[in-house]
């Protein structure tokens, strides 16, 4: 887990964003300028890690003009993955970006395992923060079929341009 998520502590935002959503729900409030991809892609492809018993090294997809990169942050704690993360975004300046990592939900006095996705536009003001619970059974892992909305959290992508791009354009 590298950054704890407690949807007690996201509820009672001003978003009105909380809650269990379909994929086609989230879709439609991604929008349709490739975000919505780069989220659904972040989701499989960490359902495929899981599914095949293979770590989950938290990774970033992200929204360029010819389609999607992805850019794996291996790091030693928390703090080393986000400045990983925050240097490929200052570095990048994708469109959008969707982060996901290995996360624990609390939720009505429980925890469960979660697949956990921070998903933004460069220059929105906040990030989306959507979760996938699943758990293990019979050796395998199971998945929810919703999505969980949390709310919102700290952006990670640069709100403006560098002025040393600016100069190179």
């Amino acid at each position: 887990m590298y950054r704890p998520v407690c949807a007690s502590q996201q509820s009672g935002g001003s978003n009105g964003l909380q809650g269990d959503m379909t994929w086609r729900e989230l879709a439609a409030l991604l929008g349709t300028d490739g975000l919505s991809r780069a989220v659904w892609y972040a989701f499989a492809e960490a359902r495929r890690l899981k599914d095949a018993c293979s770590p989950l090294i938290p990774f970033t997809v992200l929204l360029g003009s010819e389609g999607i990169d992805v850019a794996d942050h291996p790091g030693a704690s928390p703090h080393e993955v986000m400045q990983s993360v925050e240097a490929l975004l200052a570095r990048e300046l994708p469109a959008g970006y969707a982060l996901i990592y290995d996360g624990v939900v609390h939720s009505d006095g429980a925890s469960g395992d979660a697949l956990v996705c921070e998903c933004a536009h460069r220059g929105d003001a906040d990030a989306l923060l959507v979760a996938q619970p699943y758990y293990r059974r019979n050796g395998g892992m199971v998945f929810d079929e919703q999505v969980i909305v949390l709310g919102a959290t700290r952006q990670l992508c640069p709100r403006t341009t560098p002025l040393g791009v600016l100069a190179l354009v």
